[in-house]
Order: structure tokens, then C-alpha cells, then sequence
């Protein structure tokens, strides 16, 4: 899943100030404008509420749902990095015209982002002028990646007790072979022979076994290490969806 919506900072310095410098980013290719405004406090609520919702419907992916929350807030405080969640949210939707668009507005208003360049290759992305970069968190990616540890573990594990059954079923056969041509009177070498066979396969059993539970107990460290690894990747994807800050 894509990392969550872009959190916003400047936003709680603007409230203890008492006023909010709301940045009117024009169509593109027009110059930024700025002007004071001061919501009332039950505005700024709602604004706040709007966005801690849409967070929640983005991280949940329901986009549609946490677009419209973001669009709210931004009715209400006209703050750029609504601007990028919006977009995020659209991309997310398949709307990529409309993101493109919120993106651009987004660096029309912060321009040097530290993001900036990310964003940009991902508008030139969603207009085709470049190819889409493979997200580093798809299926396709993580599908690939096999707990190696737990399948060597188990595969040995199987293997010891397979060849465990065979050595029993050895030992088997030896005493009735015994037992049907010399019964009791049998060479006591002959004897040892089957038990050695008994003593091997009881061995590789209980070794096998051993192996199968050991693959069974890291089965689950290494798949929770291999989500991580994702999670990681996710922040760091070059279509700059790592998110910072608080609102």
C-alpha cells in the first residue's frame, strides 16, 4: 500500500500566531498569490477534522473517501501540502490529469520541496512523457521475495524424515527376514544389523522433525522482516510518496 498522505506542519504555528497566510495557487503558469485570512476557531476544527479523516480513509485506501476530506480541509485552510495529498489521492484513482494539476499547484507553492524533483518526474510520468517507474512496494516485487531460511530448514527437515521411514522400513524387512529363515537361532551380527537400521531411522525421524518445527517457528520472523523491507522501500520510492510532518 502507498505511504500516507503528507501531513501538515505550518498549520499549528499559523493558529498560536492567530492568523493563517494562505497561499492562492492561480492556474498554471500564473504567479502565486498571497492573502491574510482568519478563520474562526470552529473552521479551523473542522478544517483539522476534515484532514485527520481523510488521513485515516488514505491509510485504510479509500481514496475516493479521503479525496474528498483533503479537498474539504483545503476549502477551509488553503494550505499547499493539501495540495499534495489531493494529488496523491488521485493518482490513487486514476485521475491522472487531475493530479498532475494538484502536483504543479503544489510546486507553484513550494517550490524548492525537498520532493520537488520526485514530484516533477511524477508529473512527466502521469502526462507520458516518461515511463512509469515501478512502485517498490507492488506485488510483483514482493512476490518475488522467498523466506529462504524456513524453506531450506523445512526441505532438510523433510528429506531426514523421509530417509528416517526408509531406514525403519529397512530394519523391518531385516527382522522378518530373519524371523522366517533362522528365527531365534540367528547370528547375533545379523541381529545388529537390523537394530543399527532401527537406531538410524528412529534418528533421522526425531532430526527431521526437529528441522520441520525450527522452519515452522522463523517462518513468521522472516515474513514480518520481509513486510518491513517493503514498508521501507515505500518511503523511499522515487514517485515521492514519503510522507512528513503533523498537521
Amino acid at each position: 500500500m502507498p505511504a500516507a498522505p503528507r501531513c501538515i506542519s505550518a498549520l499549528t504555528l499559523c493558529f498560536v500566531m492567530g492568523a493563517v497566510v494562505s497561499p492562492t495557487v492561480a492556474a498554471e503558469g500564473d504567479t502565486s498569490k498571497r492573502r491574510n485570512v482568519e478563520p474562526p476557531p470552529e473552521a479551523l476544527a473542522a478544517g483539522r477534522a476534515f484532514f485527520e479523516k481523510g488521513q485515516s480513509y488514505y491509510k485504510a485506501g479509500k481514496y475516493q473517501a479521503a479525496w474528498v476530506e483533503f479537498s474539504s480541509a483545503f476549502q477551509i485552510v488553503e494550505l499547499p501540502d493539501l495540495l499534495f495529498n489531493i494529488a496523491r489521492c488521485e493518482v490513487q484513482m486514476g485521475r491522472k490529469a487531475d493530479a498532475a494539476k494538484h502536483f504543479r499547484q503544489f510546486l507553484a507553492a513550494r517550490p524548492s520541496d525537498p520532493e520537488a524533483d520526485n514530484i516533477r518526474r511524477q508529473i512527466d510520468e502521469l502526462e507520458g512523457r516518461v515511463p512509469a517507474s515501478k512502485d517498490a512496494g507492488s506485488s510483483s516485487s514482493t512476490a518475488t521475495k522467498i523466506p529462504w531460511i524456513s524453506v531450506a530448514t523445512g526441505g532438510a527437515g523433510l528429506l531426514l524424515v523421509l530417509g528416517g521411514a526408509g531406514a525403519l522400513g529397512a530394519a523391518n524387512a531385516t527382522y522378518y527376514s530373519l524371523q522366517t529363515s533362522c528365527g531365534t537361532a540367528c547370528d547375533p551380527s545379523q541381529v545388529s544389523t537390523g537394530k543399527t537400521q532401527s537406531a538410524v531411522g528412529y534418528s533421522l525421524l526425531a532430526i527431521g522433525f526437529v528441522g520441520m518445527a525450527a522452519a515452522a517457528a522463523v517462518l513468521p520472523f522472516e515474513l514480518n522482516k520481509k513486510d518491513a523491507t517493503t514498508k521501507l522501500a515505500l518511503s523511499i520510492s522515487p514517485s515521492g510518496a514519503a510522507i512528513l510532518g503533523r498537521f
